[in-house]
């Protein structure tokens, strides 16, 4: 029989999530997520088998919160563009971690590793169709409210999730929120 886990799953995969979005995967050594997650080399790899899987996992986990809390408040967000503005600036807020401009984690694993990592490519692809649905879903709101209207949304859909992408990119860029903020208020008037 092997030995208990001796510690919470979620917890570490939280901590390893934050520390590849930090420094990213190459630059992440297993020490780094043995010191952020507490958790030892042994009992690391006997839960996600190697570095890799612990790096697939957190974006997994990514997914499953910050983008997540994202699209709840887009969701709930007024269907203006009052409404997608605040949506935006509060997914540049989501960006910004503890340690500092991190940007968005899923659009760093895009250009690390996706190029030559077809199950971290397919989670991109993933996270992007997501984002997709739920930008056309607030825009057929819109649409719906009569407050911005235009023809079929998922052209529309697809700049907004790239807008988000652009988004995570100036952050982990250093640039700053009045630069951010520009960037969003020329997309949110692009949006027909």
């Amino acid at each position: 029989m092997g030995r208990p886990r001796e510690f919470e799953t979620e917890d570490a995969l939280h901590k390893a999530m934050h520390q590849f979005w930090s420094k990213g995967y190459y630059d992440t050594s297993i020490r780094d997520l043995i010191g952020s997650t507490g958790v030892n080399y042994y009992g690391l790899y006997g839960t996600f088998q190697n570095k890799r899987g612990l790096m697939l996992a957190a974006l997994d986990h990514y997914r499953k919160t910050i983008t997540a809390e994202f699209t709840t408040v887009l969701d709930a967000s007024e269907p203006t563009r009052d409404g997608l503005r605040g949506a935006l600036l509060a997914l540049a807020d989501l960006l910004r971690t503890e340690a500092g401009q991190a940007g968005c984690m899923m659009c760093n694993a895009a250009t690390e590793l996706a190029p030559h990592d077809a199950d971290v490519a397919a989670r991109v692809r993933a996270h992007m169709a997501h984002l997709t649905d739920r930008f056309a879903e607030w825009l057929r709101r819109a649409d719906h409210a009569g407050t911005i209207v235009g023809g079929e949304p998922t052209a529309r859909a697809e700049f907004l999730a790239t807008t988000a992408y652009a988004i995570g990119l100036l952050l982990r860029a250093g640039f700053d929120r009045d630069a951010v903020t520009r960037h969003v208020e020329v997309a949110v008037s692009a949006v027909q």
